[in-house]
């Protein structure tokens, strides 16, 4: 990730003009129409089933908000396909705390 980074930075320092060569892009390009958040609908401890790059399809579990004594569980899901952009890292969250954001893509059903 920290690679492809950089050198997203060296392509764009080349299409500045600014250096006289750059790496070329390996990993394809995708375009996210749109973004979204998912919160959390209960306070409790969250674990992440999936993590940032990931693709994702329309009702995927992406975690589970559990109690410590295990009286309920809540699964996270896909609202929509896309790619996850970022994601919480701590454990304990309260309801309405941000867990994933997620970029938007259309997806063409067969």
């Amino acid at each position: 990730m920290i690679e492809e980074g950089m050198n997203g930075a060296l392509r764009l320092l080349h299409s500045f003009n600014m250096i006289k060569s750059a790496p070329v892009q390996t990993i394809p390009k995708v375009e996210c129409s749109k973004n979204y958040w998912i919160r959390a609908k209960r306070s409790g401890i969250y674990n992440s089933v999936l993590k940032s790059g990931e693709f994702v399809t329309k009702g995927d579990i992406l975690g589970v908000i559990t109690d410590p004594f295990g009286e309920f569980k809540v699964n996270v899901r896909a609202q929509k396909p896309g790619f996850i952009l970022g994601h919480n890292n701590m454990p304990v969250v309260n309801q309405g705390d941000a867990l994933l954001h997620l970029g938007h893509i259309d997806v063409q059903e067969a």
